[in-house]
């Protein structure tokens, strides 16, 4: 046996085959209080996924949470998969580097007349 060279075994040979799991669902929005005004964030986008080695990012839209407008105040970028994995101080840390949403430069909005 010294002397002998083996072929190594590989690993997809002797691994179960399954389906790749699908992720969690995720919530629709959470609720967050920044200086006593309630607010609501919601997901507006994805990019990413940490299976390929590209980093998961969020886009978090910030409501009042009394508003009604489809249109988000704020919205900043978060390091995630899922809104629901953000946890509460990440979301106000989010919230404090937001920036309010202005006027698409592609042209008017909803809002412009």
């Amino acid at each position: 046996m010294e002397g002998e060279k083996r072929k190594p075994i590989s690993v997809r040979s002797i691994a179960t085959p399954g389906v790749p799991s699908l992720p969690e669902p995720d919530i629709g929005e959470v609720a967050l209080s920044v200086d006593g005004i309630e607010w609501i964030a919601r997901v507006l986008g994805r990019s990413g996924r940490a299976r390929t080695g590209s980093t998961p990012l969020l886009l978090v839209g910030f409501w009042p949470a009394d508003s009604s407008d489809p249109d988000p105040v704020r919205e900043a970028f978060v390091v995630a998969e899922a809104l629901a994995s953000v946890t509460p101080e990440a979301l106000q840390v989010a919230w404090s580097r937001s920036r309010p949403v202005t006027a698409s430069v592609d042209g008017p909005t909803a809002k412009d007349p």
